[in-house]
This record gives C-alpha cells, structure tokens and sequence, in this order.
C-alpha cells in the first residue's frame, strides 16, 4: 500500500493491541497508519503482564511512537483506567486520529468528547476493504476463541459491511 493510502494517525489501547497480537494481525496497524502512538501508560500495562507476547510484537511496527500525554485526560474520563484515560488524552491532542479501544465505557465517553473512536473490527473491516485480509469472518472467530466477547449484532454488522453477509 502506497504511503498516501495510509491515514495518517491511530492511538492504540491495550485491549484491540492484545486482540491483534492474539490474531497474529497486529501488522495491520502499521499496513493502515502512519503512525501508531501507544499512551506509556498502556506500554507498561502490557510490559507488566507476565510472559507478555505483545510488547515483542509492537515494538518493530514501523511509525510507532510510545508517549505520555502532554496534559490530563479529561474529567469526564476519570472513571476509565490509567490505559484508556492516557489514551483520550492523547487523541484529543490529535484531531482527526482513529482512537482504538474496544471497552464500552471508554468508547461512549470518548465520542462524546468527539473522538473518531473505532475498536479492533474496525480495522479488520478496513483491511478487507483494502485487501489486506481475505476475509475477517475467521479472524472474528479467532478473536472470540481468545476470549474477546463481541456480541451477534456486532459481528453480523462487521461482516455485512465488509460484504460477508448479505444487507
């Protein structure tokens, strides 16, 4: 893919990086973005977990950027977790980037703070669209057999916009 092709920014949380690593598919990142900022507060949430594949797997993507966030999150994040609160503050340093979180309450607080929020089938859907993956029905059934729940209503939507499922 040309380098024009690519959009220019994604801030990751742990849980889609932990789901693309799980998938073997975490290249995607590198293959969509230019650049991929993990907030220092998820880099250690994955460095802490005990024999953690997933530092090894981010570390050689190409435009990776671990950092800290230049100010606070938002108030209206105090509830989320170091990772996901370091991850809004990032983005909203960022107009225009994808934030990639997948937990709910992270997702519905950051798009009422106008965030582009997108979660890991997102970027699935978007690597079918741009043939990066064949088909993403198997790495949603691989997401699920790691232990992500995505409910039926999210996965049929996936699909029928990736042009698995008829509309």
């Amino acid at each position: 893919m040309a380098e024009a092709e690519r959009y220019p920014l994604v801030v990751a949380d742990s849980s889609a990086l932990i789901a693309l690593c799980g998938i073997g598919h975490v290249q995607l990142l590198e293959d969509l973005f230019e650049r991929t900022i993990v907030p220092v507060e998820v880099w250690q949430e994955l460095a802490d977990k005990v024999d953690a594949p997933e530092p090894g797997l981010i570390l050689p993507l190409r435009g990776l950027n671990v950092l800290p966030p230049r100010g606070p999150a938002p108030a209206e994040a105090s509830t989320l977790g170091s990772g996901e609160r370091s991850a809004i503050a990032i983005a909203l340093e960022h107009p225009g980037a994808w934030l990639l979180v997948d937990e709910l309450r992270a997702r519905k607080i950051a798009g009422r703070l106008g965030l582009d929020v997108r979660g890991t089938l997102a970027v699935l859907v978007e690597a079918k669209r741009r043939g990066l993956v064949p088909a993403i029905g198997p790495l949603i059934e691989r997401l699920s057999a790691n232990g992500m729940w995505l409910g039926p209503a999210l996965i049929a939507a996936a699909l029928r916009t990736a042009g698995e499922l008829p509309r």
